[in-house]
C-alpha cells in the first residue's frame, strides 16, 4: 500500500512542472510517507534537507536541458539559431546568411600623377563608426588626371584562415576569427585545397566533386566537407586556405556623404597618393542573418516547392527565401495570380507613369502661358504708350520737311542774292569815284571858274574815302555771299536728305511713311483695327486646353488598356501571369523599395524555376505598402522617467511594425498590449488615424472599431507614429 502511494506521489509531477520547487516538494512528500517511522528531521539546517536541495537542484538543471533538447528537436519549438539551422537543413532549406550593403563611391586624386593610379580590389575605405568598405573591383585613374571615377564598394572586411585536413569524412572546421558583432557574408567564402579551388554548395549534394558547405548560422560559422559520396574528402595533410568577408549586415547601411577617408594610405611606386573620397548616395542591401521566425515559416514551404515554382505558394516560398550576395535579401514577397488588369501592378505602374507624365505638363505649361499673357499685356501697354511719341515725331519731321528747312534754304539764297547786288553796287560806286576824280583833275586851277589845289585835293580825298567804303562794303558782301553759298549748299544737302524723309505720310519708301506704317502696325497689335493680340491670347488658351485634353485623353486611353488586358487576364487563367511584388529594408529595418538589381536577380532566378506556361513579373512592392498613421497616449507610472519610457514604447511599436506579413491587419488591441508590456506604462490610448499616401491620410481600410484591416495583397509598415506621455501622480488600480 505504501509503495502504491509513493508511486502515485512521484507520478504527480507528470513532466509538466520540472522546476526546483516541484522536485523538492515531491521528494519531501515521498520522504514523509516512505520514511515516516525512521526520519522526521525536516529542519532547514538538517543534513538531509541539504541533500534534498542538492538533488532537487540537479534534477531542475537536468530537466532544463532535457526540455531544451526536446524543444530543439522540433522546428516549431526550436529556440536557438543552430537548432533551427540544423532542422531546416534536413528539409533542404538553407537559412540565409548576412548580406553586406553596397555603395558606389566617387574617388579622385587630389593632385594629378604622371602615372596611372590603380585603386585595387579589396582597398579599404572608412565609413562612419569605423565601418570598413572594400573596393569590389579595381578601378584605374588615368595619368595626369584628377577626374572623378565611380568605384563600387561593399561594407565588410576580408579575412583569411588556414586548416589542415585529417583525411576523415565529413570534416568540419570553425571560422573562429570572425569579429564580434559581424557575420560571414553570403557567397563571400572561397577556399583552395593544396592550391586547387573548391566550389561552395548550398547543401552538400550526392556527387563526387570538390565541393564544400558553409554553415553561416553556426556559432562560430563552419566549413563542412563530404565523405567521398556527397562531396570529396580533402586529402590527408592537405592545406585548406580560406578567404571570406565579414560584415555588420543591417547596421552596416550608411547615409550619403559619410564615406570620406581611407583605412591605410594608397602607395604606388613608393609615392603616397592623396585621394578625395565621397559617396553621393547611401548604401543599400545590407541585412542580418535570416530571422528564426521567418526560417521556421519558410522551410516547410520551400520543401513543398521542391525548388520549382508552379503554384502561388511556391513563388512565395522561393521569393521570401531569396538573397543575392550583392543586392541583398528579399525581406517579404507576395505572389499574385493575375486575373485582371487591376491586379497587374506592373501594368498599373506603367500606366500610372504615363498619366503622371501627361499630368506633369499641366503645372509647367499653365504657369508659362499665364506668364506669356502677363508679358504680352505689358508689351501691348508699352506699345500703346509709344504711339503719341511716334505721332509727335512724325509731326515734327513733317514740319521740318515742309516748313523749317525750305524757309531756311530760301533765306540763305535771298541773302546770297542781296550780297551779290551789294557787290555790284559797290563796283558801281568805285567806277563813279574814279570818274569823279578824273573830272576833278580836269578842272583848271586858279581860274575864275576853277578850283584851288587845296580844294581839288580835298575833293579827291573825299572820293578816296567813298572808294574805301565801297571796297569795304564789297568785301563784306563777298563774305556774306560765301557764307550764304555754304549755307545754301548745306541746306541743299539737307534738303536732299529730307527728300528721303518725305513730305507726307503716304509716299512709299519715305521715312515718314515707314514711321506711319510702324505706328499702324502697333495699333494693329494692340487690337485696333485687327486684334492680332487677341489671336495670341486665343493661342495661349488653346495650349492650356490642349494640355488638359491630353491628360483627359491619356486617362481615357489607360481605361481602354485596362479593358483590353482584362479580356486575356480573365478568370479562366488563359494568360497564366504571376506578379511577384517584393520589398527590402531600409537602414532602420522597415520595409522599403528593393533595388533594381535585386528585382532583376530574383526575376532570373524565378524564370529558371517557373512552370513553362507561366509568365512571372517581379516588381517593387512599394505599391502594396500601407504606412500606418496613429497616435498613442501613454500614462507613465511614478518612479519611471517619461523620456525613457516613451523611447521604450517607440522601440516596442517599431518592433510591432517591422517584419509584418502580407495580409496581417493591425488591431488596436495589439498596439495596446505592446505598449502595456513596456515597464512603467500605466495606461494606453491608441487611435489609428489611417494610412499615408503622399501627404494624404486615407481611412478607407479602417473598420468601425478603428482597426486597420488589409487584404492578402497588402502589407503594413510604419508611417507616422506619435507617442505622447503623461506622468501619473499615483498608481492606477482596476
Amino acid at each position: 500500500m505504501a509503495e502504491t502511494l509513493a508511486a502515485t506521489n512521484i507520478n504527480r509531477v507528470q513532466y509538466t512542472g520540472l522546476d526546483f520547487d516541484t522536485h523538492n516538494d515531491d521528494l519531501r512528500s515521498r520522504m514523509q510517507v516512505q520514511f515516516a517511522a525512521d526520519y522526521n528531521d525536516f529542519a532547514t539546517s538538517s543534513l538531509a534537507i541539504m541533500l534534498l536541495d542538492l538533488v532537487s537542484f540537479g534534477l531542475d538543471t537536468l530537466s532544463f536541458y532535457l526540455d531544451r533538447r526536446a524543444s530543439d528537436t522540433y522546428l516549431q519549438t526550436a529556440r536557438t539559431r543552430g537548432a533551427v539551422a540544423r532542422l531546416t537543413r534536413q528539409l533542404g532549406y538553407k537559412m540565409s546568411a548576412a548580406v553586406s550593403s553596397s555603395v558606389d563611391v566617387n574617388i579622385n586624386t587630389k593632385v594629378a600623377q604622371v602615372f596611372p593610379v590603380t585603386i585595387p580590389k579589396g582597398f579599404q575605405l572608412r565609413g562612419p563608426f569605423n565601418l570598413i568598405f572594400e573596393v569590389s573591383e579595381a578601378v584605374v585613374i588615368s595619368a595626369l588626371s584628377t577626374a572623378v571615377v565611380l568605384v563600387p564598394c561593399y561594407e565588410g572586411s576580408s579575412n583569411t584562415d588556414t586548416f589542415t585536413s585529417d583525411g576523415t569524412s565529413f570534416q568540419v572546421f570553425s571560422l573562429s576569427r570572425v569579429p564580434d558583432g559581424t557575420f560571414v557574408v553570403l557567397g563571400s567564402v572561397s577556399l583552395t585545397v593544396n592550391g586547387n579551388p573548391w566550389t561552395e554548395s548550398p547543401l552538400l549534394d550526392f556527387a563526387q566533386s570538390d565541393q564544400y558547405e558553409v554553415g553561416y548560422n553556426d556559432d562560430p560559422p563552419t566549413l563542412r566537407f563530404g565523405n567521398g559520396i556527397t562531396g570529396n574528402i580533402p586529402p590527408l595533410g592537405a592545406t585548406i586556405d580560406v578567404k571570406y568577408v565579414t560584415s555588420h549586415g543591417l547596421t552596416g547601411i550608411v547615409n550619403k556623404d559619410t564615406i570620406t577617408d581611407v583605412v591605410s594610405p594608397l602607395v604606388i611606386m613608393a609615392t603616397p597618393i592623396t585621394l578625395v573620397i565621397n559617396n553621393p548616395a547611401g548604401s543599400i542591401g545590407g541585412d542580418d542573418p535570416e530571422d528564426l521566425t521567418k526560417a521556421k515559416s519558410q522551410a516547410p514551404q520551400v520543401w513543398k516547392a521542391r525548388n520549382v515554382a508552379v503554384v502561388r505558394t511556391d513563388y512565395e516560398a522561393i521569393s521570401n527565401s531569396y538573397a543575392d550576395p550583392l543586392f541583398g535579401r528579399v525581406s517579404v514577397a507576395q505572389a499574385i495570380a493575375v486575373h485582371s488588369a487591376a491586379q497587374d501592378t506592373t501594368l498599373q505602374t506603367l500606366l500610372a507613369d504615363i498619366v503622371a507624365q501627361a499630368a506633369a505638363a499641366q503645372p509647367i505649361v499653365n504657369p508659362q502661358t499665364a506668364s506669356i499673357r502677363t508679358s504680352l499685356n505689358a508689351t501691348l501697354s508699352d506699345l500703346a504708350a509709344m504711339l503719341p511719341s511716334l505721332t509727335s515725331i512724325a509731326t515734327k519731321m513733317t514740319q521740318v520737311v515742309l516748313t523749317d528747312t525750305p524757309t531756311a534754304l530760301f533765306s540763305a539764297r535771298s541773302t546770297k542774292n542781296s550780297a551779290q547786288e551789294i557787290e555790284v553796287e559797290a563796283s558801281t560806286v568805285q567806277v563813279t569815284v574814279i570818274s569823279g576824280k578824273q573830272a576833278i583833275d580836269a578842272v583848271p586851277t586858279a581860274l575864275g571858274d576853277g578850283l584851288t589845289t587845296i580844294t581839288k585835293a580835298a575833293l579827291k580825298s573825299y572820293f578816296d574815302s567813298i572808294n574805301a567804303n565801297a571796297l569795304s562794303i564789297g568785301s563784306a558782301a563777298t563774305t556774306i555771299e560765301s557764307a550764304a553759298t555754304a549755307t545754301a549748299a548745306t541746306l541743299g544737302t539737307i534738303s536732299d536728305t529730307l527728300d528721303d524723309i518725305g513730305i507726307d505720310l503716304v509716299t512709299t519708301g519715305t521715312l515718314l511713311n515707314s514711321i506711319e506704317t510702324l505706328r499702324q502696325a502697333i495699333v494693329v497689335r494692340i487690337g485696333v483695327p485687327t486684334p492680332i493680340a487677341t489671336l495670341l491670347f486665343a493661342s495661349l488658351n488653346i495650349i492650356d486646353v490642349a494640355v488638359e485634353d491630353t491628360l483627359e485623353e491619356t486617362t481615357a486611353l489607360t481605361t481602354g488598356v485596362y479593358n483590353h488586358v482584362d479580356k486575356f487576364l480573365a478568370s479562366d487563367c488563359s494568360a497564366n501571369l504571376v506578379s511577384v511584388p517584393i520589398l527590402s529594408k531600409d537602414g532602420a529595418g522597415f520595409y522599403a523599395a528593393p533595388s533594381r538589381g535585386l528585382i532583376r536577380s530574383l526575376q532570373s532566378y524565378l524564370d529558371a524555376r517557373k512552370e513553362v506556361t507561366q509568365v512571372v513579373a517581379v516588381e517593387s512592392g512599394v505599391f502594396f505598402l500601407i504606412p500606418v498613421v496613429m497616435t498613442v497616449d501613454i500614462g507613465v507610472l511614478p518612479t519611471f522617467g517619461a523620456v525613457v519610457t516613451t523611447a521604450a514604447v517607440i522601440a516596442a511599436l517599431d518592433g510591432l511594425l517591422k517584419n509584418r506579413s502580407f495580409g496581417s491587419s493591425l488591431y488596436r488591441s495589439d498596439v495596446v498590449a505592446t505598449c502595456l508590456a513596456v515597464p512603467g506604462v500605466g495606461y494606453v490610448n491608441v487611435t489609428i488615424l489611417g494610412y499615408q499616401t503622399g501627404a494624404v491620410v486615407l481611412t478607407d481600410l479602417q473598420d468601425t472599431e478603428g482597426n486597420l484591416i488589409i487584404n492578402n495583397n497588402r502589407v503594413i509598415t510604419k508611417g507616422s507614429v506619435v507617442v505622447t506621455a503623461v506622468a501619473l501622480t499615483r498608481t492606477l488600480t482596476s
